[in-house]
């Protein structure tokens, strides 16, 4: 029986840490031009079970409204120290949560966004208090969580591929909203960072 409460831990964090770093130190991950963005993947425990937090747009925004986004984030301001302090920034403006409560683990590989208009960078943190989280009305209409244990179960996924492209995007279901698009890739590569090789998970793209 698989352990899921260990995802979590000091010990899982330290190896996803690690494979982090190796994959900076190797360059991997999209290279091309575009506006820098970044999203935070936030990790938390909710109901007792080790999950990932997901937003929907609000219907007030002037583009993409109500779509759903998945991650909180954004472009980098000329102010951000880095693309971690970007997803962090972005974090707080839209779910109230304070940057400081957040641990983060590492950045995951860039993706270009489906235009290629912009080099998105995902940054895996540990929401380590949610007391204060308020989703900001004029950015976000919708917060839900779904566990882990549920997003690695192969009955949840599927795959598309968008007209004109080659590549396979993986689609998660079995929650309020399918997750896909870009939002599933970076899922998939979360999922594949976090579980140790004993989970098995086998990647969807």
């Amino acid at each position: 029986m698989k352990d899921w409460s260990r995802l979590l831990s000091g010990s899982n964090k330290a190896r996803v840490v690690s494979s982090l770093l190796r994959q900076a130190v190797s360059g991997s991950g999209f290279s091309g031009e575009g506006r820098h963005a970044a999203v935070l993947v936030p990790l938390l425990i909710a109901n007792g079970e080790p999950s990932v937090l997901f937003t929907i747009r609000s219907t007030n925004l002037s583009r993409h409204r109500g779509q759903f986004k998945s991650f909180p984030g954004g472009i980098s301001d000329p102010h951000d120290a880095s693309l971690v302090a970007t997803a962090l920034r972005e974090t707080s403006e839209e779910l109230g949560v304070d940057p400081k409560t957040v641990e983060v683990w590492g950045e995951l590989p860039t993706l270009p966004d489906r235009q290629k208009s912009s080099v998105i960078t995902p940054v895996l943190g540990l929401m380590t208090d949610i007391t204060s989280l308020v989703p900001n009305p004029a950015e976000v209409a919708e917060v839900f969580t779904l566990p882990i244990r549920h997003l690695a179960h192969p009955d949840n996924h599927r795959y598309t591929i968008f007209k004109g492209h080659s590549v396979r995007y993986p689609v998660f279901l079995g929650g309020p909203r399918k997750i896909w698009g870009l939002s599933g890739f970076i899922l998939n590569m979360t999922l594949l960072q976090l579980l140790p090789p004993e989970f098995k998970y086998q990647s969807l793209t």
